[in-house]
This record gives structure tokens, sequence and C-alpha cells, in this order.
């Protein structure tokens, strides 16, 4: 009998082949999905980040936008309150407008001009006409309104915020306004 030798060629891989080549490319799947969830960390907090500047961009354009046709400014509380004269459009007329911080959010309210005790108070009241100018994603730790009297009085706001998730940076941003209303 004799043997015909095609039946015995060797065919396949052997074990140490196989153990190698699955190292290999467990060691390349491990480090292409670290490189992934690195860039979804990095994405998700660049988007936080975003947001939370648009959320004082916004905030910010509000109360500046109020402040500059204002007159009578008046801090309370450390700064931590700010009332004032309003001059309103044809729609509501003038008005007193308050803003405070309470529990992370700030609050924007507003009284007829006549109701001049709200004026006086410069209370954290919240009635019909409170609104609220920050978003849920958005905690505000820290809001202070300084009166910088002088030949034109301005106010410089101050404010703290933080993202609502655990592992957000705070931001502090500052800007100074001056009133536009020259008559008072």
């Amino acid at each position: 009998m004799f043997f015909n030798k095609k039946y015995f060629i060797k065919k396949g891989y052997t074990v140490i082949e196989l153990i190698v080549a699955l190292s290999i490319f467990s060691i390349i799947i491990v480090a292409v999905t670290q490189v992934a969830v690195s860039v979804l960390r990095v994405q998700r907090e660049s988007s936080e980040m975003q947001n939370i500047e648009d959320n004082a961009r916004a905030i910010f354009e509000s109360i500046v936008r109020e402040i500059r046709t204002g007159f009578n400014y008046k801090t309370v509380a450390s700064g931590k309150r700010f009332c004032f004269s309003a001059a309103g459009t044809s729609a509501t007329g003038p008005f007193f407008a308050r803003y405070f911080l309470d529990s992370g959010i700030i609050y924007r309210a507003s009284v007829p001009n006549e109701d001049e005790t709200e004026y006086k108070n410069c209370s954290n009241a919240k009635n019909s006409n409170t609104l609220v100018l920050n978003s849920n994603d958005v905690v505000v730790e820290n809001l202070n309104f300084t009166k910088n009297s002088g030949n034109h009085e301005m106010i410089t706001i101050s404010m703290k915020l933080k993202g609502n998730t655990v592992s957000s940076k705070s931001v502090v941003l500052q800007t100074t306004v001056s009133s536009r209303n020259y008559s008072n």
C-alpha cells in the first residue's frame, strides 16, 4: 500500500497562530473603543459647555436690553436682587422690573409703575408676571448686580453658571451695562 502525500498536506492554522491573531485583534478593538469613548465624552462636554454659554448669552441679552432703557437702579441683599424702573413699550407702558436668583434659577418679575411699594421692597416674591430666564439644563450658582456710581450710572452683572450634570464645569461671566436714559 502506497500512501499518497497529497492527503497529508497540512491545511489551516495552528492553535498558537489563532491565539496570536485573536490577541492582536482584541488589542486593536480595545484601542478603537477607547478612542470612540473619549471622542463621545469630549463631544458631550463641549455640547454642555455650548449650552451653558448659549443660556448665559440669552440671559445677559434679556437683562441688558431692559437695563439700557431703565433708570432708578437699586440693588438689595448685597447685590443679589436688582430693581429698576423700565421705560416699557407702547404696548406695556412703564413698569418696575426685578431680577433675582432663587434655587439656581434667575427670575424676572415686573409690576406696573403705580405699585411703588414693589420698587421700594425689591423683594424676591414671584407674581403672575414672573418669568424664568434660564433653562432647566443650567444651574445659576451665583448672580450679582453692582451699581457703579459716577457721572453716568452703570450696572455690572456677574454670574456663575454650571450644567446640570455632576461632571460639569462652572463658567463665570461678567458684563457692565450703561443706561441710555440720560434724563434721570
